[in-house]
């Protein structure tokens, strides 16, 4: 017990016992009133007093020692039970003070000046004081700087009203701020009146770091949603402002200095920066960063091809092996760096940095998940782009060929009528007819067949019902009077129950195709009139020696029909087995672009052989490529027999100079046949004379002149050919 209880009770116990001898006077002197007849004597001093009026002096002071008695007695006996009531308010009081005192929370009584009366040891040891150190002071001296002195002013003023609740930033001996919850109340005495403020803080910080952590993940949540939900509603050709937009959001929440996106070369070699956003004050990079080799940045690439992360919370501290990455960092005055592979397929397209210059930035883990997920997105709008690009450059490229082609697309009802439904555009240009006007009227398009057309193509739409397409081609009337030809494709598409749904049809414009060959028709009828007039026979083969055309006159030589070759490889027809390897070189010559001319041996259908002269020559499309070849025949039959004819007539004048013993005088001799007059006036070859008229014998030879002359006609003559 302290020495104020002690106190306490001692001055208790004397005034009970004080109250308890002045009781007993008063009763004792009543006693002896009654038995010492002291009511008489009373009562002659009331005559007395009445004579000198004092009786209502000696009543009233009767009835104040009775009533004082009375009250005394009363007194002590409330004294005597109010001791164990002290004793356990005491009890409660000690109580009290040890749960402040062993409190976590901390603790404050103050004036109603907020001059500091009462702290706890939790308050001493979260704010580093002792109680030397602040009782006395006044308690803006736990507050931070960064609060508000209105704000401070404000919580006096509520808690003076009745209390107040919020949080705060305070500040510890050693200079740090740390945020506090905190309620306050006042203590009020006997009177109502405001004698001391209580305020108990709670230390907040590791709520207030989850709190802003679950924030900055909620927000960074929000970003990265309206970064998808904005490159999902942007138009494809705006996807490079949905970009830098993106990258000004995500450089604007993770607080650094300049956002960027690289993109690789198809072949992996070059690197671009593409895109970039740069806060304020912050040179920009992206026109210094093009076209930049790959091998510029050796360690960075290969952490960049295993997917993975670069973070480099101080580029000053970069390895050894990253020598080069770090010159050229330093150079743009970077001091940490994040950077994010942008996958694709499972290749590695870019990659999406973050560089802080004005200051070393540090990265969770939490945060590199979160910008993986950017990179992600990014990747796919970026592929999805160029995706798109290349179809939109596609389809633009097909449109402008479409729009060039005499060719118009519809769909119809799968009725008997087959009525359109739609029709392109093009349908205009082609036949000067609106679309409206084919829709309109079901009829329309069947009633401007050309009269000659309309009952075979009419036959024929009535079978795409059954045979799921046509392919037919017939003449219109267009709105200028003119008819033209068209080819029309039409395929009948069915449901899932497999009945007719719709026709889909292709309307192509084929007048100058049909023109074309009418002229092609008209041209190859003079060529073969042309060539059939020939005497010579005339052949054409493809590169593989399969016959393509053969006119008249080489049919009347051989002895065949025109069907019976064309489609035939002449190589194994016309030839036998001793000549074909002299055809088989004609023709490499022939595919060498190579002309040239020969004799040689063909069979006729009947198999009969006969010497033909050949004259053989490649043939040439518009560019230039050799696609067979062409070979003008003429047959050699009378010549070979001229030649087998003086062959003959030589021999005999060999024979006619065997029998010649002499010769002599002027001997007539024709200059052109080379025969010799004798004595009787008749002509005969030269040889049978001089052997009738000498002893000379022949012997059939070359001379050197006639030697060298064959022996070039038959190399010519084998030569290989193409």
């Amino acid at each position: 017990m302290s020495n104020e209880s002690i106190s306490g009770h001692r001055k208790l116990g004397k005034a009970s016992k004080d109250l308890v001898i002045i009781s007993i006077i008063a009763v004792i002197f009543f006693i002896f009133a009654v038995v010492f007849n002291f009511f008489e004597i009373l009562e002659e001093w009331r005559k007395y007093g009445e004579h000198f009026q004092l009786n209502e002096i000696v009543l009233v002071l009767v009835i104040l020692a009775f009533s004082f008695g009375i009250f005394s007695y009363r007194r002590w006996r409330e004294l005597k039970n109010e001791i164990p009531k002290s004793e356990h308010a005491e009890a409660k009081i000690r109580l009290l003070a040890l749960t402040v005192a062993s409190a976590k929370d901390c603790i404050s009584i103050t004036d109603i000046n907020d001059n500091i009366l009462f702290l706890n040891d939790s308050f001493l040891t979260t704010y580093g004081y002792s109680d030397e150190e602040l009782l006395g002071k006044n308690i803006s001296i736990i507050r931070s700087p960064a609060m508000n002195a209105k704000v401070a002013n404000q919580i006096l003023s509520a808690t003076l009203a009745g209390g107040w609740y919020g949080e705060v930033i305070n500040r510890r001996k050693n200079g740090s701020d740390f945020p506090v919850e905190v309620w306050t109340s006042i203590v009020k005495n006997e009177l109502g009146e405001t004698v001391a403020l209580v305020g108990v803080a709670r230390d907040i910080t590791d709520r207030t770091r989850a709190e802003e952590k679950l924030l900055y993940h909620n927000e960074f949540q929000r970003v990265i949603t309206t970064i998808s939900t904005e490159f999902i509603k942007v138009d494809t050709l705006r996807i490079d402002e949905a970009i830098k937009k993106s990258l000004q959001h995500l450089g604007e929440f993770v607080k650094v200095d300049r956002s960027y996106v690289f993109m690789f070369s198809d072949d992996g070699t070059k690197m671009d920066n593409t895109f970039e956003w740069c806060a304020e004050g912050i040179e920009p990079e992206i026109k210094n960063l093009k076209g930049l080799s790959v091998e510029v940045f050796p360690w960075w690439m290969q952490i960049l091809r295993r997917f993975e992360n670069i973070i480099v919370p101080n580029v000053s501290d970069m390895p050894v092996e990253a020598n080069a990455e770090k010159k050229i960092l330093q150079m743009q005055d970077i001091k940490s760096v994040v950077v994010i592979p942008m996958v694709s397929s499972n290749l590695l397209i870019g990659f999406l940095g973050f560089d802080s210059v004005q200051f070393e930035r540090t990265w969770t883990n939490d945060e590199v998940s979160l910008l993986r997920i950017v990179g992600t997105i990014f990747a796919d709008v970026i592929e999805k782009n160029k995706s798109e690009e290349k179809l939109r450059r596609n389809e633009q490229h097909q449109k402008l060929v479409l729009n060039s082609l005499p060719m118009v697309f519809y769909t119809g009802k799968a009725t008997a009528d087959l009525a359109t439904t739609w029709i392109s555009n093009q349908v205009e240009q082609m036949t000067g007819f609106t679309p409206k006007e084919f829709t309109e009227n079901a009829t329309f398009w069947q009633t401007r067949l050309h009269p000659d057309d309309r009952e075979r193509v009419l036959f024929d739409y009535e079978k795409v019902l059954e045979k799921n397409y046509i392919l037919t081609e017939y003449r219109w009337l267009c709105a200028d009077g003119s008819y033209r030809w068209f080819t029309d494709h039409i395929v009948l598409t069915r449901d899932d129950q497999d009945k007719p749904k719709e026709t889909v049809g292709i309307w192509i414009d084929i007048t100058e195709r049909k023109q074309m060959e009418k002229t092609l028709q008209r041209i190859e009828e003079q060529y073969r009139t042309l060539v059939n007039t020939l005497n010579d026979g005339v052949l054409l083969v493809n590169n593989d020696d399969v016959i393509l055309f053969v006119n008249n006159n080489l049919c009347q030589m051989l002895g065949y029909k025109e069907e019976e070759l064309i489609g035939k490889v002449g190589l194994h027809i016309l030839v036998d087995e001793f000549f074909r390897e002299i055809i088989k070189e004609k023709n490499r010559l022939r595919k060498d672009g190579i002309a040239d001319r020969y004799e040689i041996q063909v069979l006729k259908k009947s198999g009969e052989p006969f010497w033909v002269d050949v004259s053989g020559a490649p043939m040439k499309d518009r560019e230039g490529s050799i696609y067979g070849s062409v070979a003008i025949l003429s047959d050699m039959t009378e010549r070979k027999q001229s030649e087998e004819e003086r062959e003959k007539l030589l021999i005999e004048l060999r024979d006619a100079l065997a029998n010649v013993k002499t010769l002599s005088g002027l001997v007539p001799i024709c200059s052109l046949c080379k025969k010799v007059r004798d004595d009787k006036g008749y002509w005969e070859q030269v040889e049978s004379y001089i052997m009738k008229h000498s002893d000379a014998i022949f012997s059939h030879g070359y001379c050197p002149e006639c030697a060298q002359k064959y022996l070039d006609d038959f190399k010519k003559s084998t030569k290989p050919t193409a």
